[in-house]
C-alpha cells in the first residue's frame, strides 16, 4: 500500500496526451465482450464494464509505477495531477451541491490518526481521523 490515497467522489478521468484512458463514466459502459443478444448489462459486477477493461490493460502496459511530477487545482475544486509518462489525472466537481454531504474529493495520509485534506462544495476542510 502507499503512503497517501486519494478518494474521488465526482467526475475524472485519466489522460495520455489528448486521448482520454479511462474516466468516471466507463463504470455504466459495457466492456467490449458484452453482447446484448445473450446478457443484460449489469454494470456493478467485476469485469463486466468498460472500467474494469480499460485499467486491467492500463495497469499491465505500465511496467513501472506512475509517479507525480506536479499537482495544480483551481478555485472551484477541480484538480490535475500530472504524472510521470504523459499520464494526467483530472478530477472535476460536476455537481453545486453544497450541503453537508457535499465532498467532492478527499487526499490524505494512510493508517490511524491520518491527516484528511478534503474539498467540498463548501471549500477546504481539514480534518484527522
Amino acid at each position: 500500500l502507499s503512503e497517501y490515497a486519494l478518494n474521488i467522489q465526482c467526475s475524472w478521468r485519466i489522460t495520455k496526451g489528448n486521448k482520454i484512458v479511462v474516466a468516471s463514466r466507463d463504470f455504466y459502459s459495457p466492456s467490449s465482450d458484452w453482447n446484448e443478444v445473450k446478457e443484460d448489462f449489469d454494470w456493478d459486477v467485476q469485469g463486466n464494464n468498460k472500467f474494469d477493461e480499460k485499467i486491467e490493460y492500463l495497469m499491465k502496459s505500465i511496467k513501472e509505477p506512475l509517479t507525480v511530477e506536479k499537482i495544480d487545482s483551481d478555485e472551484i475544486g477541480g484538480l490535475k495531477v500530472f504524472l510521470s509518462k504523459d499520464f494526467t489525472l483530472n478530477v472535476f466537481p460536476d455537481s453545486s451541491e453544497d450541503g453537508e454531504y457535499s465532498e467532492f474529493w478527499r487526499f490524505f495520509t494512510r493508517g490511524k490518526d491520518s491527516f484528511h485534506f478534503v474539498v467540498t462544495g463548501n471549500g477546504i476542510e481539514k480534518d484527522f481521523n
